[in-house]
């Protein structure tokens, strides 16, 4: 079984399909992709909690068979959040299976855009007096 544990320290059962994809370059953005059921929520409350950057500024992907637990940090830019179909090949018939998810993409922010947001936040503080 994998699960995701967000930064409120809360716990979320995911489906396998749940993945990481590190982008290995500078100049393009890494992103993690969260399959639920959707019996798992309604996908307003979906929305809404992958939505929130502080809930999701560091994701623990945690596999409960090998106790594996590997933080991200970061992937909490959303690009797209709600339910979408999912289709597979049953290898046993070779028909296809489809299957509704909820479905968040967060990706990071490259270090380039990490530090042009940090000029940002610091200039704002300086105009403020702050």
């Amino acid at each position: 079984m994998v699960k995701i544990k967000l930064s409120n320290g809360v716990e979320y059962e995911v489906l396998p399909m749940t993945a990481v994809y590190p982008s290995y370059s500078a100049t393009a953005r890494s992103h993690i992709e969260i399959h639920m059921s959707t019996d798992s929520m309604s996908d307003t409350d979906f929305i809404a909690l992958f939505s929130d950057k502080e809930l999701t500024k560091i994701i623990h992907v945690i596999n409960t068979s090998t106790e594996s637990n590997i933080a991200y940090e970061g992937y909490n830019e959303p690009v797209s959040i709600g339910i979408s179909r999912y289709d597979s090949v049953d290898v046993a018939t070779g028909n296809v299976v489809t299957e509704y998810h909820l479905v968040a993409n967060l990706e990071q922010l490259t270090h380039q855009e990490q530090d042009v947001r940090t000029m940002k936040e610091l200039l704002e503080k300086m105009s403020k007096g702050e």
